[in-house]
């Protein structure tokens, strides 16, 4: 993120606002209960938690901690809770994306991303994803078969 404090600010707000309508479309696709949709939203709904978590990192590491008065402590506890926070809520929805794959014995391009992307986040042996007619898991950036 680019500009100044309240800019980027503004950028995260409008973040916020595109992730706020991803999940109310998210809503309806679970009523739908279309399996590939409901995938694809999981996943896209994570990335955008993931992007805005980023863009707060990247505000923390580019900000001026010495100046207390442009950018307080309390902000900067502040941004990392909100940081923390949204990765949270990307992690639980690349899960999700992998649960209902595994419910609905369903592997798409959805499922090998939230997979990836877990694997970001949660790296020491962490069961992927299962194919019904074949297993995987993920293990240390390697791709092994059962």
């Amino acid at each position: 993120m680019k500009g100044t404090l309240d800019e980027q600010k503004n950028q995260i707000a409008d973040k916020e606002k595109l992730i706020k309508n991803a999940e109310n479309f998210h809503k309806v696709v679970t009523k739908v209960r279309e399996d590939e949709k409901l995938l694809e939203s999981h996943y896209r709904i994570g990335s955008m938690y993931k992007s805005l978590s980023k863009s707060i990192y990247e505000i923390l590491k580019n900000a001026e901690f010495e100046d207390e008065k442009n950018f307080p402590f309390s902000l900067q506890s502040e941004l990392e809770d909100k940081a923390l926070t949204l990765e949270d809520k990307a992690i639980k929805n690349f899960e999700k994306c992998l649960e209902v794959a595994q419910k609905s014995e369903t592997i798409s391009e959805w499922v090998k991303l939230s997979s990836i992307e877990l694997e970001g986040f949660k790296p020491s042996g962490l069961v992927a994803f299962k194919d019904p007619k074949v297993s995987i898991q993920i293990f240390e950036g390697e791709v092994l078969p059962n």
